[in-house]
């Protein structure tokens, strides 16, 4: 069975072991797993990333992230420098992620946790970048000349 959205965040941001997400950081957490592991969404890509502002971008992302915080799944806290919200995975949301990553097949499992925990410590500049080069069709509509 596809994995559905809601699922998709939920495993992501248990990847990120309760780290809080800021919006650029679960955007192309998002994209770059759904496009590197296309094989576990044969039929349909749970999200429909197109170029914007700073790359790949869904608001669909977003919307998924207030239900599952409705839900008790997802913490929602305005970042310490203003401007925009944090997501995080709650202790509820976790149970359920952990569940969602149990049944993802091997390799693909692992490589979430190596790409949540090489995209964490980037800067915005140095994600958006890297973004850029490795799929330089989501850079059409960029703003930023990283």
């Amino acid at each position: 069975m596809p994995m559905t959205q809601e699922e998709l965040i939920l495993a992501c941001l248990t990847a990120g072991n309760g780290k809080y997400f800021d919006p650029v950081h679960i955007q192309k957490l998002v994209f770059m797993f759904q496009e590197q592991a296309s094989q576990l969404f044969p039929e349909k890509k749970p999200f429909n990333f197109v170029p914007y502002d700073y790359g790949p971008f869904c608001t669909d992302v977003y919307n998924v992230l207030r239900r599952l915080a409705e839900n008790g799944k997802v913490a929602i806290a305005p970042s310490s420098s203003g401007g925009f919200n944090e997501y995080a995975i709650t202790a509820d949301g976790t149970k359920d992620g952990n569940n969602i990553i149990a049944s993802i097949q091997s390799p693909f499992k692992e490589y979430l946790q190596i790409l949540t925990d090489w995209i964490l410590p980037l800067t915005f500049e140095q994600l958006v970048s890297t973004v850029y080069k490795e799929f330089p069709h989501m850079k059409v509509r960029s703003v930023f000349n990283g």
